[in-house]
């Protein structure tokens, strides 16, 4: 009796390693477009955080030193820029853009209760919540 060795991978050996290669290449892939589509959304949003973050540091310096009306919201139709922005009357000059329109909301509101406070109002694009927070001109109340 004669036995025949085989050599090599039957044809069910090599199509059930591709099917378990092509499985774990979807799996990578999908991981990949996670870790993109994830990325994409902490950008966006590290984006929005370093605006509101400059505008809010801007309007607080300028307002504790009294300079209160020097900046306005500015619509796109007003500019070249594509969104809102903040505008500084005094430079002549778009502070930061990225903004949207806060509807009755102004800019800069002196708060109603406390004297030489202001409510600050910020709208940012794509966020339904207002950024809203007070503050003080320090210029009136050291003098006083």
């Amino acid at each position: 009796m004669s036995f025949y060795r085989q050599k090599g991978f039957t044809l069910v050996e090599l199509m059930v390693a591709m099917v378990i290669g092509t499985i774990i290449v979807l799996g990578a892939g999908q991981l990949f477009l996670t870790t993109f589509q994830t990325f994409r959304q902490v950008d966006e949003l590290s984006r929005k955080q370093e605006t509101l973050i400059f505008a809010a540091n801007t309007l607080v310096r300028s307002i504790r030193r009294g300079e209160i009306a020097r900046f306005e919201i500015r619509s796109p139709d007003d500019s070249d820029w594509d969104a809102h922005t903040i505008y500084d009357t005094q430079e002549n000059d778009h502070v930061v853009g990225g903004l949207r329109e806060c509807g009755e909301e102004v800019l800069i509101v002196e708060d109603s209760v406390l004297s030489n406070v202001y409510i600050v109002t910020l709208c940012l694009e794509n966020e339904e919540t207002p950024i809203v927070f007070r503050v003080a001109d320090r210029r009136t109340i050291i003098n006083n």
